[in-house]
């Protein structure tokens, strides 16, 4: 697959090695100007294409400059990089680039291929993880409807394509496609363990953890290949959680209306702190339990999978934190 005049292979961003160019195409994301120590500019952001993602700089702001199109999130590019190590990780610098047409990858399936990452569980396999969590909770609460009768309701109103296709964040967890049912198929079995292991209504743990974050199926702008590149209007202005709620009012008016409050609840407190963004803290015990389930589902993706050898680093920074967390959890 080449682009550029050049023959130069295309290389995926789990493939690149530090001391090396190479061409990547790839998602252009969270990109954004930023200030040196000097007052000088240069811009950044985060390359993605099927097999990961990584930060990069351009450092020469005329590259930016003499392109035709502004540089945006979500925007797709083939670009020639230099690549350096850095205390253990990976620089990436953009020396040149090109936007590619959206008719180009209206026209050729290869490319999508190539660029959309995708929830690394078989979409089979979520699928029946949805329908086993909603019939399960239906058969302990026939008050919690079944899994045909809430994908009635979903496309009802015009979200289970967004519920079981969408990301679940622009960049921080299940950021992929079909990211947002991985996580909250994560999120609604371990707060069912959690609950047979300590007590607790299983099926509210079930349906609540199910649903915490439907309100990212109206939160977040997506591009042609389905890549969340920022956050909606209506995220921005009013937020996933807020959002959540009013979905489970009306969507689910299947459910009585005193249950349906818990689910509702869920979405509000399900951050679990007022400084993450809750605006009401978790009332109950499934609702504490979910907003546990939530953060080990959702910060996973620091303890990020490397292969060790003799020549690897034993502890790498984690891009979140900034701390220091082993690299693979075999050696824990």
């Amino acid at each position: 697959m080449v682009l550029m005049t050049n023959d130069t292979p295309i290389t995926l961003i789990k493939d690149l090695q530090g001391g090396t160019r190479a061409k990547v195409l790839c998602v252009v994301l969270n990109t954004e100007i930023r200030t040196t120590a000097r007052g000088g500019q240069f811009f950044t952001g985060t390359l993605q294409d099927k097999s990961g993602d990584i930060k990069f700089n351009i450092w020469k702001m005329e590259l930016i400059h003499s392109q035709e199109a502004p540089l945006v999130s979500g925007a797709v590019i083939e670009a020639l990089v230099s690549v350096k190590v850095y205390r253990g990780n990976l620089n990436v610098e953009i020396t040149s680039y090109q936007p590619i047409p959206q008719q180009l990858l209206a026209e050729n399936e290869e490319l999508v291929t190539h660029l959309l990452r995708t929830s690394h569980i078989p979409h089979d396999e979520l699928d029946e993880r949805f329908n086993t969590i909603c019939n399960t909770a239906h058969e302990l609460d026939d008050d919690l409807p079944d899994a045909d009768t809430v994908k009635e309701q979903l496309d009802k109103y015009g979200l289970q394509q967004a519920f079981f296709n969408n990301p679940a964040s622009v960049k921080l967890h299940h950021s992929y496609q079909r990211g947002l049912l991985e996580h909250s198929t994560e999120v609604a079995l371990l707060a069912r363990d959690m609950t047979r292991t300590i007590g607790g209504n299983e099926a509210i743990a079930l349906f609540g953890g199910l649903f915490h974050d439907i309100g990212k199926t109206r939160s977040y702008a997506l591009n042609e290949l389905g890549v969340a590149s920022s956050l909606s209007r209506e995220g921005g202005l009013v937020g996933h959680l807020a959002i959540g709620y009013g979905i489970v009012m009306e969507v689910f008016k299947v459910i009585p209306r005193d249950k349906r409050l818990l689910i509702a609840h869920v979405c509000l407190s399900h951050h679990g702190r007022y400084d993450y963004g809750s605006p009401i803290l978790p009332a109950f015990k499934e609702a504490f339990i979910i907003h546990e389930a939530d953060m080990a589902s959702s910060n996973m993706p620091r303890y990020r999978e490397e292969e060790v050898n003799d020549s690897a680093e034993l502890f790498v920074r984690d891009w979140l934190s900034g701390k220091y967390i082993l690299s693979d959890g075999s050696n824990l």
